[in-house]
Formats: structure tokens, sequence, C-alpha cells
């Protein structure tokens, strides 16, 4: 019987060892499906988790603020959005008084980028409009600096820095002074000698840039920090801002005005002053039609966007009235969240962002300045390395006057066409300064003023 059955038995015993390799298959297969499966919605849920709902911010900022710097930083936020769950939109305006306009109406962006946190108070009634953005961000920077009245609001941080400082001086082509041989003049005498022998050779010795007012105060800025030699920034602005000293007290401001006035008169600036633009100017200076510029650095990124064959021929020297001349800086001008902003949680970790070494670096890339932000790798122009060694040369550098002042003073550059034409003398456009300035103190109830 063993026997005669042995190989039936066998034969069972293959069917069910072959079923049971099947069934373990099936089960394996089962177990790897669901653990796949597992894996998967893991997978989805982080994924789902990296991906957050897109915010868009309204962003509104002088139209000649949006360049290189912003237009990358654009770019960027752009391809960064799913993961920073923000995208922006930026509005150029052309005149500040829009901007004015809207707060007034409560019709807020939920950013705005404009002159300073001090200016954002009278232009824009700041302190009732515009939101502390204190944060992780300030860690990168200079805490003095951000507590300064460019920056802050009753002790409040409410603007991030987003540019480099600028430096004014003057710009000068230097293939035309080589050609004519020609030296960097030290001094206001040396200056009209190379005015003249520039006039002489048929090109225009210095180019005002007129029909954009902005442009012909640069020299008068620069010119004001003529008084720093004989006493503190500081000790002059304070005793501004508390009515001890009127802008028409100021012998050698006033005397820069004049000298401003001067090159006009004695035939070394452009002749259609009034109708050329700051765009003109920049032509002229790299085409080497003009052989001096008196401006900032900011305009080195549009010449070396327009003629980047030319950036290296442009140079920078002090505006020499004295000697020892002063290199002067803009610190750039502030980023604000508004309290139009409707998702101020969301605007602060923008903001944080906006200020990482990661986002200011694909500024700086893009438009190379000197940062405000620590950590920040840069290749300077050569002619902001000109400037930029003469401002960090002890008693030859510094902050504008203008970061400084508690009330506004009136409509500065539009003062300087009305200077140029005859319609106010250099002490007309003083006494209106501080006419200006003392109706703000007195509107904003300081006692000093009355």
């Amino acid at each position: 019987m063993y026997f005669k059955f042995k190989p039936i038995l066998c034969l069972l015993m293959v069917i069910v060892f072959l079923f049971s390799i099947t069934a373990c298959a099936k089960d394996g297969k089962n177990t790897e499906e669901s653990s796949l499966n597992e894996i998967t919605k893991v997978n989805t849920t982080e994924k789902t988790k990296e991906v957050k709902e897109v915010k868009k911010f309204s962003i509104t900022m002088p139209a000649d603020w949006y360049r290189a710097g912003w237009q990358a930083l654009e770019e960027h936020l752009e391809s960064k959005k799913e993961e920073l769950g923000v995208s922006i939109e930026i509005e150029k305006i052309s005149d500040k008084q829009v901007l004015a306009v809207r707060f007034a109406s409560n019709q807020m962006p939920d950013f705005a980028c404009y002159f300073g946190a001090s200016t954002a108070i009278t232009d824009l009634n700041g302190k009732a409009t515009i939101e502390s953005i204190d944060g992780e961000w300030t860690k990168n920077y200079d805490l003095d600096t951000l507590k300064s009245s460019l920056y802050s609001i009753d002790g409040k941080i409410v603007g991030l820095p987003m540019d480099g400082t600028n430096l004014a001086g003057v710009l000068y082509n230097k293939k035309v002074f080589a050609d004519l041989g020609l030296k960097t003049p030290k001094n206001w005498d040396e200056f009209l000698d190379v005015c003249e022998k520039i006039k002489a050779a048929g090109k225009i010795p210095v180019y005002y840039s007129g029909r954009d007012a902005w442009t012909l105060q640069i020299p008068t800025i620069i010119g004001f920090h003529r008084e720093v030699k004989k006493r503190s920034l500081n000790d002059i602005m304070d005793d501004i801002n508390t009515n001890k000293l009127k802008w028409s007290d100021l012998e050698l401001y006033k005397d820069s005005i004049a000298k401003f006035l001067y090159l006009k008169d004695a035939g070394f600036i452009n002749t259609d002053f009034l109708s050329n633009t700051y765009d003109e100017a920049q032509t002229a200076i790299a085409q080497g039609d003009a052989a001096m510029y008196i401006q900032a650095s900011w305009v080195l990124d549009e010449i070396n966007k327009k003629f980047p064959d030319k950036i290296n021929d442009i140079g920078g020297f002090a505006l020499p009235f004295d000697g020892n001349d002063y290199v002067v800086g803009w610190m750039p001008g502030p980023l604000m969240m508004t309290t139009g902003c409707k998702d101020k949680e969301r605007g602060r970790e923008f903001v944080n962002y906006l200020g990482s070494v990661e986002a200011q670096q694909v500024f700086f890339d893009a438009q190379p300045a000197i940062p405000t932000i620590k950590g920040i790798n840069i290749n300077l122009y050569q002619a902001s390395k000109d400037l930029y060694s003469i401002f960090t040369t002890e008693g030859r550098g510094g902050p504008i006057f203008q970061h400084f002042t508690k009330y506004n003073y009136g409509d500065y550059a539009p003062m300087h066409q009305d200077v140029l034409i005859g319609g106010c003398t250099v002490e007309e456009m003083m006494n209106k300064m501080d006419e200006e300035f003392v109706k703000n103190a007195i509107a904003d109830g300081n006692s000093d003023f009355k």
C-alpha cells in the first residue's frame, strides 16, 4: 500500500508546494504594492506640503528704481514662486505724488519702495500707514543703520534696504581726458581750466540733463558737504532740525549752488540743457561727446546695459571745490510694508526672504553696488571703485545730508531749474527752503519752530 500510493503522495506534495509558492508570490506582490502605495501617499503628502498657495503681492516704486537688480530679482522670484508661495506684481510710477494720493485715499499697495522712512512720515502719513517688518532678516544688517530715520519710525524697523549705497561725484570719459592730455582736477580752479580745454576741443565739458530735474540736484548735494569740513554732519543737521540754524546760513552750501549756476553762465554745459535728458546724458558720456557728468553711480548700470563696450572707459573723481573734497553716498531706499497689505504674516515672511543673502546676491550680481547687507560678493564698475576709494578715505566720504533732515524743505530738484533759467536767485532758493522747512515743522507740532 505504501509503495502503491507513494507516487500519488509525491505528486500531491509537489502540487501543494507549487500552490504555496504562487500564494507567497501573490502575497509578496500585494505586500509590495501596499508598500508602494504607502510610499506614494507619503511622497504625495510631502509634495503637497512643499507646494504653497501662491500669494501675489503688489509693489509700487519709482520707475527709475526698476533697474537690472529688480529685474533679476523679479525673474528669480517668479522661478521660485511655488517654493516660496509668493509672486510679485511691480508697478513703476514716474511721479511720487501718485503714491501720496493713493495713500491719502487708502488705496495702498502691499509694499512701497520710497525715499526713506522719515520722508514717508511727511509724504505718506507713514506713522499711520507703514508697518513694522522687524524679523530674521535683520541679522544680516548693521542694526544702527536699520535704526536710522531712513529705515525706522519711532524706533521700529519699517524699511528693508533694497539696493546698494550709490556714490556721487564726477563721472568722466577717460579716453577724452587721455586724448586731450588732461589730469583729473583737484580744486575748483583746476576744474575750470579742464573745462576750458575740453570746450576748446569742441566737446561738452559738463553735461546737465535738465529735463529730468532730479539730476540737477546732484552737484549741490555734493557741495553741501563742504560744510562738514567745519563741523560734523550730525551737529549741522541737529541744529537745522531744532531751528538753531537755517539753510540760508550755510555759506559754503550757498557758494556751491552759485558754482552750479556759474558752469552754465560760463558756457561749460550743453546749450539745450533744459530739454536734454538723463538718457541722453548716458549716451553723451559713453560716446565721448561730453567729457564729464556729475552724477551718482546708479547711472553706471544704465550705461553698461546700453554701451557694455564703453563702461570701462568711465572713471570717477570727487567734484573739486576746495581740495580733498567729499564723495557722498546715497543709502539705498527702503521697501516698506503698508497697512494695506492683506496678509501681513505672509508679507513678513516675504521680507525675510528678500532680506536674505540668497535673494540679495541675485540683486547685486545683476546690479553691482556697495551692499548694506553682509556676506555679498560684488564686482564694482571701475568708476565705482574710483569713487569708493575716495569715499573710504578718512574725512572724504559720508552719507548725504537728506538722510538726516527731519522735515521736507520744498521741491528741491525743480528749484535748480528755476535758478538756471533765472526764475529765482540762489538766495531766494535758499530762503524758500527755509520757509518750507519751518512750515512742515510747525505742521508737525514741533515747539522749536514758531
